[in-house]
């Protein structure tokens, strides 16, 4: 198994995105080896979450939740 810190990118505002993980405790501070992401509203609360397999040694699935609040920064489509 190949173990890497995960990326935490960030919209810099100009088109390119920045990682902002390097530095952060908990989950962006380990190396793992993810595998699968879903990303839905777990929480209810109007902002995306994501949740993330591994099959590393420890091979728990990590649950992200944002709390930044509802910004509407995604395109929406309608069919």
């Amino acid at each position: 198994l190949i173990e890497q810190y995960p990326l935490l990118l960030e919209n810099d505002g100009s088109g390119r995105f920045r990682d902002v993980g390097p530095g952060r405790a908990g989950y962006f501070a380990e190396k793992r080896s993810g595998r699968g992401a879903a990303v839905w509203d777990f929480d209810d609360d109007g902002d995306l979450d994501i949740i993330v397999s591994h099959v590393d040694l420890r091979a728990t699935a990590t649950l992200l939740r944002n709390d930044g609040g509802n910004r509407n920064h995604w395109l929406g489509l309608t069919l």
